[in-house]
């Protein structure tokens, strides 16, 4: 336990040591009660678990890090604090992670995740990003799940060149609640490469009443899909909900495209291929349902970049469409 605001937490192997924990044993906040954290940071360097029980971790909103560097976890994990850091560990089970802090995070990367892993942004403080693997690309070898939810949150996954793979599905949920703008965005690095085996499932449905709640998936660099890829932009009410499937990098899909363009907000857009250096080809069949209350409902294919939309034999081609 950390039970006064000033502690500074537990840090283990912080100064360049290492340790090791018996299959046998776990390590656990007293009760498994996070107003038994309440100050400081928990730290694990250089660390390796050898057991499978499951460790799952809570800090209080007055606590600060739940931090991974250089670590091996054999087991599922689940770490819940104000900040969240992960840097070269390897997690052999299932992962999740939850900040509910206002600063910005910038994780490391250089993960490897054996089993399924969820990411959630549940900031109700006050105006705070995380980036996920801001240096060195994650590798993924199950699901990846990523929830930008609250009044503050915004999350980006990939600012680090390289290629990140990811076994199974990528499904992400823009919930955003804030009455400013706050975004979730796949890709920000032109090297970064997005290679993702099973589906990419992406759903703004944020019920914010004003201004903007947007998705971007492939903000800049490549993203590859080989299963099928559904878009549902169904938030209620508020200014702009925007989707973005290749704003300035590219897209590859293998499989079909499905989009639902539903919300009641003011301007409801679904944009393929947004921008001039942008191009997004789609190999399977693409199903459209445009349908909302709003003033302005579109669907962008190949909006100022290109659209390839494939069938046998010959491709067909749609770009520069507005």
């Amino acid at each position: 336990s950390s039970n006064h605001a000033s502690c500074d937490g537990f840090l283990f192997g912080s100064a360049g040591g290492a340790a090791t924990l018996a299959s046998t044993k776990t390590i656990t906040i007293l009760g498994n009660n996070p107003a038994n954290f309440i100050g400081g940071d928990l730290r694990f360097y250089n660390f390796t678990y050898l057991g499978t029980t499951p460790h799952n971790f809570e800090l209080s909103s007055s606590a600060k890090y739940a931090y991974n560097s250089n670590n091996t976890w054999g087991c599922n994990t689940s770490f819940i604090a104000p900040r969240i850091y992960n840097k070269n560990t390897t997690f052999s089970g299932t992962a999740s992670f939850e900040k509910t802090g206002k600063d910005h995070d910038d994780s490391y990367g250089g993960n490897t995740f054996a089993g399924n892993v969820e990411y959630i942004h549940n900031n109700n403080v006050s105006a705070g990003r995380t980036y996920i693997a801001s240096s060195a690309a994650n590798t993924y070898n199950g699901d990846l799940t990523v929830k930008n939810t609250a009044a503050f949150s915004e999350i980006l996954l990939g600012n680090a060149a390289g290629t990140y793979p990811i076994a199974g599905d990528l499904n992400l949920y823009n919930s955003s609640t804030g009455t400013g703008s706050q975004h979730l965005y796949v890709g920000n690095n032109n090297a970064a490469i997005f290679n993702i085996q099973g589906n990419l499932n992406m759903y703004n449905n944020s019920p914010s009443a004003t201004n903007h709640h947007n998705m971007y998936v492939s903000n800049r660099g490549t993203v590859n899909v080989t299963g099928n890829t559904t878009i549902e932009n169904t938030g209620n009410s508020g200014t702009d909900k925007h989707v973005y499937l290749g704003l300035s990098g590219d897209v590859n899909l293998a499989g079909n495209l499905s989009i639902t363009n539903s919300s009641t907000a003011n301007n409801a857009l679904v944009s393929l291929a947004n921008r001039s250096s942008s191009q997004v080809t789609i190999n399977g069949n693409t199903t459209v349902s445009n349908a909302g209350a709003g003033n302005q409902k579109r669907v962008y294919f190949g909006d100022y970049g290109d659209c390839l939309l494939y069938t046998s034999p010959s491709p067909r081609d749609v770009e520069e469409s507005r």
